[in-house]
């Protein structure tokens, strides 16, 4: 019998639960489709449906109108029945641009939040700034993730010292640790295939895509206490464990794999 891997069967549970999820069984079951098949049918329903699914999207701008019309790389003589379709948008000037994809309209979102680019789609801050500033935001949840991984392995020192018998596997705080691990490998999986190479066919790198590689890999190993702080930690967790400021001495003789050190932080 193997080890049950919680982080896995975590990500796996997430991922069920979407109205993805869902399309793809009622697809697979109803229509007996191969998941292959059942994932190319919603990328199919995501490209033809979805710019069209938002109240706002339904109502072209003022001065323009959507159509459907046959793609422009369709030969002269061939059925409209079976040429490729196209969603346009025309104006007066019968100038016009398809719809964009959902998720371009998330990019787009996301890159006027970080101040990428302004309403009308020009650059506006670099993206270097916008780098160095999730960069600044990334530090901050690796410090909150130090502070997690410290006191859990703290209480489960302490716990391991006195005796106590804690149900499970993990110790102390374990569910709160799974789905931080959850997150942790889903964001790590995210990142690596930002870094993949483009395919010929693919869109053009965003100004958001270009950001975002700034960051890097979180690597949790070496935000738990080091092997060493974990041995002296074992042979002084009840040392003076009393009062108040138990904890936080404990929390400031923590030293990370790293070498990050919370009494260097907190001194500062």
């Amino acid at each position: 019998m193997g080890v049950r891997n919680r982080k896995r069967e975590l990500l796996r549970r997430l991922d069920s639960k979407t109205l993805d999820a869902r399309f793809l069984k009622e697809i697979e079951q109803g229509l007996n489709c191969s998941p292959f098949e059942a994932h190319a049918v919603l990328d199919v329903v995501k490209e033809v449906y979805f710019p069209f699914l938002d109240e706002q999207c339904v109502k072209a701008p003022p001065g323009k109108i959507t159509l459907i019309a046959v793609n422009a790389d369709e030969p002269a003589g061939k059925p409209v029945a079976e040429c490729e379709k196209q969603s346009v948008c025309l104006d007066e000037q019968d100038y016009y641009t398809g719809p964009p994809k959902p998720s371009e309209l998330i990019t787009r979102s996301t890159e006027l939040l970080l101040g990428l680019i302004n309403h009308d789609d020009k650059a506006k801050k670099s993206i270097k700034s916008v780098g160095i500033k999730l960069n600044d935001k990334l530090d901050t949840a690796e410090q909150n993730i130090r502070m997690f991984l410290a006191i859990k392995t703290i209480l489960d020192t302490a716990a391991e010292a006195v005796g106590l018998d804690i149900p499970g596997d993990k110790g102390m705080l374990v569910a709160p640790n799974i789905r931080l691990g959850a997150y942790i490998d889903l964001y790590n999986f995210r990142f690596e295939e930002l870094q993949e190479k483009r395919l010929p066919w693919e869109s053009a790198e965003t100004r958001l895509n270009k950001a975002l590689k700034m960051l890097s890999l979180i690597d949790s190993e070496k935000l738990k206490p080091s092997p060493d702080c974990l041995k002296e930690l074992k042979d002084n967790i009840l040392k003076d464990a009393k009062g108040e400021e138990w904890l936080r001495t404990k929390l400031l003789s923590i030293e990370c794999g790293d070498g990050f050190n919370f009494e260097d932080v907190w001194n500062r």
